[in-house]
């Protein structure tokens, strides 16, 4: 029979009082489940004791105290479960479409001198030619030989240049060399009636748009400064857009040696130069855009509270803010932060958001296809929707109702539904995507290992 061991006092005394620390420990964890319960007890008390006055004022006290139960508070935001009203912002369309003065007799060419004007074609001609001096003093005399029929290029020629550019992905050839090509079956006459092919090689050789003696070294976008500036102005004062703008992401493709060249799976091009893009929704121009060169990209306004994707859209919507438009996002941009602090500047705001964004609302029902879920605050609408896949948006202008689209099902015919925020927001967002799939239509043979001279040719 085994002997019963005793227990020395010394650790019976360590084991209490190790025990009582424990059970300090789960109290100071369990704080905040006691506070709710005190809370819920307290809320129960309250309603016994109101119970006994006047009926008028017990169902205004049961109304608010059921209220308070449907809450749910995120750090900033206070959220229900209740009906969404939205304030929609006017907007006045009065003034909205075109202001450049385009001449009756040609149209189209009134049009490109618009963002090509006589100041810009003149500055590159003349940087074109400083180019070549440039290189004249660096270079040995084996790359000296083989520029030593360069003449000086006037803005007349860089308007030809221009043009054989733009003509070119309008007749698709292998080479550029085929464009001047003889062969009785291939050529193509204009080509060479606008300019001859070597020279058409000279100046896409010295093609240049700054001093390289007046290199900055803190912008990454010095080779093209003048162009981008030039031009992201002239889309600006060139059109006064309409209610609906959207901002998204581009990329132009590059894949030669870039400091700020991104990767984007989802893209068409995947490897390039990445430009934030803000459309009008309407016609599909484009009103401003962003290059991006790291985190010392062209943002003009920086907000503590809305991050960089925030920055962006307000650096990109500074000359839009206050009139009353509505913008169209993804859920790179969208959060509440950002949301609220676009309904307080009179712009109405609709995305898709990420269900992890700060301040926003837990719903953690499981739904079913075509089933959803929202909460709402005093400016805004979350909203949980069940497709193939579950979808969250994030709206100032929008309530929860769901409308009819033009599509059926194919099994049942009947007419299929959608949240109103979620079918406005497939019809608005592909401004920009549009703009890319136009420029992919006209891509031309031009390679190039400098980036700066790749990224131009699509400004154009």
């Amino acid at each position: 029979m085994a002997k019963k061991r005793s227990i020395p006092d010394d650790s019976i005394l360590e084991f209490l009082t190790k025990s009582d620390s424990e059970d300090e420990d789960f109290d100071a964890d369990s704080e905040e489940d006691v506070s709710d319960c005190e809370e819920e007890s307290a809320e129960s008390t309250h309603l016994q004791n109101i119970s006994t006055s006047s009926s008028n004022d017990t169902s205004n006290e049961v109304e608010e105290l059921a209220t308070k139960r449907r809450k749910t508070t995120s750090k900033g935001i206070d959220w229900f479960s209740g009906d969404f009203t939205p304030k929609i912002h006017n907007f006045d369309s009065s003034s909205s479409g075109c202001k450049a003065a385009l001449s009756a007799s040609s149209p189209i060419r009134s049009f490109f001198e618009v963002f090509f004007s006589t100041d810009l074609v003149t500055l590159i001609s003349e940087e074109t030619n400083r180019f070549f001096e440039y290189t004249m003093e660096i270079s040995s005399e084996v790359t000296v030989s083989r520029i030593k029929t360069w003449r000086y290029t006037t803005p007349e020629e860089i308007y030809s240049f221009l043009a054989i550019t733009l003509l070119m992905p309008r007749v698709k050839k292998l080479s550029l060399h085929e464009y001047w090509t003889k062969d009785i079956l291939m050529k193509t006459p204009i080509f060479g009636d606008l300019m001859t092919r070597d020279r058409y090689l000279s100046i896409l050789r010295m093609l240049h748009f700054s001093d390289n003696r007046e290199s900055n070294q803190g912008d990454r976008l010095f080779k093209i400064r003048p162009v981008v500036d030039h031009l992201r102005a002239a889309f600006k004062n060139n059109l006064v857009p309409f209610k609906n703008l959207c901002i998204d992401e581009s990329l132009m493709l590059f894949k030669g040696r870039l400091f700020f060249k991104q990767f984007i799976p989802s893209k068409r091009s995947r490897f390039g130069i990445k430009t934030f893009v803000i459309c009008d929704c309407e016609t599909g121009f484009i009103l401003d855009f962003v290059v991006y060169t790291g985190a010392k990209s062209d943002i003009v306004e920086q907000h503590a509270d809305l991050g960089k994707s925030g920055d962006i859209v307000s650096t990109l919507m500074h000359t839009y803010l206050d009139k009353g438009h509505t913008l169209y996002v993804d859920n790179w941009y969208s959060s509440p932060a950002l949301f609220c602090w676009l309904h307080d500047r009179a712009t109405n705001a609709c995305g898709t958001v990420r269900r992890s964004r700060r301040d926003m609302p837990r719903m953690e029902e499981k739904l079913k296809k075509g089933e959803l879920r929202f909460r709402s605050s005093e400016k805004l609408l979350a909203l949980k929707w069940c497709d193939k896949r579950e979808v969250w948006m994030l709206s100032t202008c929008h309530s929860a109702g769901v409308i009819e689209t033009t599509k059926k099902d194919r099994q049942t015919g009947v007419v299929t539904k959608k949240p109103e925020c979620i079918v406005d927001y497939n019809r608005f967002m592909g401004a920009v995507d549009k703009a890319d799939m136009m420029l992919s239509s006209i891509e031309s043979v031009r390679k190039s290992l400098k980036w700066y001279k790749k990224f131009f040719f699509p400004l154009g």
